[in-house]
């Protein structure tokens, strides 16, 4: 931040109609005398009297003053972003100081921001739980229509209750959601929220969504929810998949699922176990209004198969997907390049397509009648590998030529290039491959 001399002109003329700023390390031990002094010539009004959108970077190797904050605040504020940069040598004291203090700046904003719509907090590292105290400061923030916890936090449960009394919350955005052990939560709602991200392990994310439910959710994302059994069980995905999708409305449209396994567990020596990915997704197919699903399953020790008819179920269980992901460790049992076509017939808005591998045969006994239907959306197609019955696949001129015809507005160019080049197609043999 640049030292400020008082000037009369230009100099005010500009802070006063400010609307969007950046204030980075502020030292209190140098600044707060000066900008006091500011403030109380300017009739102690906010510094920035227009602005409505804030960002402020405070370093914590610095003497941080949370009072500075708020000389720069005026009511017309509608969004504060919060970071705080830091490493690992602060005290528990002074951390438990600084989680308090948070506590009551948001106490001190409710009067001085009542336009305060969107609060985001990135905490240091160290930073180890939000205090159950903040919950009460954001509750009284009845305007608040979007919250971002962000980083290391630790969100418990029943402070994710508490929130849920905000009336008008749409977008609710936290980390590493916890359930301690001797927490007893009852039934609650969110009514209007209509987009909520978080992580967690699979336990407590289990019995989170146990009780909660999403009376208008249009958006749900998991980015991490971590797995701490060696041994994948596909009766325990498909419980807590179940449970999610009770806790959500008809009126969900997007979710992303990220499921990967605790990485202690990522040298165990097993025998990869295989399983039907159907097995655990089936409960998702009850989100018929679905029309962005990405579902993301990592584990070491697992290899999962998909057959031509769950390609055909997928395709009857969501009509109008346009973005479909399913990331997997395939297994022996492949679906044939063919069952595609179930896309074209049955997702007729479907845009973009990824799956983990298919097998390269043109028929399919589910295809039997000869019907063709061609996709007029969908332009874009991936996947990590393409097998043979005995080899990789390096002729892929059928395949282009198929996927030409039932999806049209791939990139023609590029599809008759490599077909009649006698290339390989969208295939590599590590990453993913994209055709568009």
């Amino acid at each position: 931040m640049v030292p400020y001399r008082q000037k009369t002109g230009h100099g005010s003329i500009i802070m006063r109609v400010i609307r969007t700023a950046v204030v980075r390390s502020i030292d209190a031990r140098i600044w707060t005398p000066s900008l006091l002094t500011l403030h109380k010539n300017q009739g102690k009004r906010p510094l920035l009297p227009s602005l409505q959108d804030l960002v402020w970077d405070q370093k914590l190797n610095l003497k941080p003053s949370f009072s500075v904050l708020l000389l720069f605040i005026p009511s017309t504020l509608r969004t504060l972003r919060l970071w705080l940069i830091g490493g690992y040598r602060f005290s528990h004291e002074y951390i438990r100081r600084i989680e308090s203090t948070l506590a009551g700046l948001l106490q001190s904003l409710q009067s001085q921001a009542p336009s305060l719509v969107a609060y985001t907090l990135r905490p240091f590292k160290t930073f180890q739980t939000w205090p159950p105290q903040a919950s009460v400061s954001f509750v009284a923030h009845h305007n608040l229509c979007r919250i971002h916890l962000a980083h290391s936090v630790s969100i418990r449960s029943l402070i994710l209750r508490a929130l849920s009394t905000l009336e008008h919350l749409v977008v609710l955005r936290v980390m590493h959601l916890t359930v301690e052990g001797d927490e007893q939560l009852s039934p609650f709602s969110y009514p209007f929220l209509s987009e909520f991200s978080t992580s967690g392990d699979i336990k407590a994310l289990t019995t989170f969504f146990t009780h909660v439910s999403f009376p208008k959710i249009e958006r749900l994302s998991l980015w991490e929810a971590v797995a701490t059994r060696a041994v994948l069980r596909a009766e325990m995905h498909h419980e807590w998949l179940s449970i999610l999708q009770n806790a959500c409305s008809d009126s969900i449209q997007m979710l992303h699922i990220h499921v990967r396994t605790h990485p202690s567990l990522g040298n165990i020596d097993r025998v990869p176990v295989r399983c039907d990915l159907l097995a655990i997704i089936r409960p998702l197919f009850a989100m018929y209004g679905l029309r962005d699903l990405r579902f993301t399953i990592s584990h070491p020790k697992a290899l999962f198969s998909v057959t031509d008819r769950d390609i055909r179920d997928m395709a009857s269980a969501w009509p109008g997907m346009t973005t479909l992901t399913l990331d997997y460790n395939s297994g022996p049992t492949l679906p044939t390049i063919s069952s595609l076509q179930y896309f074209a017939q049955l997702c007729p808005d479907l845009e973009s397509l990824h799956m983990s591998a298919f097998r390269m045969e043109l028929s399919s006994p589910l295809l039997a009648d000869g019907t063709t239907m061609n996709s007029n959306k969908l332009q874009n197609i991936s996947f990590r590998r393409l097998t043979g019955k005995n080899r990789r696949i390096t002729d892929q001129t059928e395949m282009a030529l198929f996927l030409f015809r039932t999806f049209p507005l791939l990139d023609s160019d590029r599809l008759e290039k490599c077909a009649f080049q006698n290339r390989q197609i969208s295939v590599q043999e590590e990453g993913v491959a994209m055709m568009k």
